[in-house]
């Protein structure tokens, strides 16, 4: 995965080469992630720390960078698979030895979800929110197309969708098999609260990749909110 303008991780904090994220995997973004959702999940009912506007008094929560914002709350409600994922080490006998990066990549941590936060696109929102993600060779992972191994679990998408229903922000991406917009402004209140319980409308439209470039290049398709 990568960002539709092809910067570079390390532009924005990651640790991963070029411009191309390959996942999942661990880096020192996905384990702050997972580090954080911990602490987020842990607090959820406390009284102390319930979902509340901010300070301009708005429904809408704020998400920048690096967990910073009440909208990360939001993610309290997203239920992926709680397993922390393979530690350096781990099933050595599938590890292709011709890849330099491999222990590197698999080490995600030991926080619950941390492999789930180790995905391309949870990585990459949380280093750079909203913006444009290209999904390369792959869908992304949702409760009804889950990646191998977590089937009943919430993938990506809700990932995505919780956060820009929480910001009343929109965001899109496209991937082998659509063209993507989540709406966050077409927005849901479940269960009280935007960071509680959100879901957006998303509009997907089938477009070839190739063709959906074309577009972008000569200005028929708006990709970013």
């Amino acid at each position: 995965t990568q960002w539709m303008d092809g910067a570079k991780g390390e532009e924005y904090g990651g640790s991963w080469k070029g411009s191309v994220r390959r996942g999942a995997s661990g880096d020192d973004a996905s384990r702050n992630l997972a580090s954080l959702l911990a602490g987020w999940k842990a607090a959820y009912g406390d009284s102390s720390d319930d979902d509340q506007d901010d300070e301009s008094g708005s429904s809408v929560l704020t998400c920048r960078p690096l967990g910073q914002g009440s909208a990360w709350r939001s993610l309290r409600q997203w239920r992926p698979n709680p397993t922390c994922g393979c530690s350096v080490g781990d099933n050595a006998d599938t590890v292709d030895s011709s890849d330099e990066d491999h222990s590197a990549r698999r080490d995600f941590g030991d926080h619950p979800c941390a492999k789930s936060c180790g995905h391309n696109e949870t990585t990459m929102f949380f280093l750079r929110p909203f913006f444009p993600l290209e999904v390369l060779n792959s869908r992304v992972c949702s409760g009804r197309s889950p990646a191998p191994g977590n089937s009943g679990y919430d993938g990506c998408l809700e990932y995505l969708q919780r956060l820009c229903a929480a910001a009343g922000r929109s965001m899109t991406f496209w991937d082998s098999e659509c063209f993507c917009l989540i709406d966050g402004q077409s927005r849901k209140d479940v269960g009280g609260g935007l960071a509680k319980g959100t879901c957006t409308l998303i509009l997907i439209v089938s477009l070839r990749p190739s063709y959906c470039r074309f577009l972008l290049c000569h200005g028929m398709l708006c990709c970013c909110w």
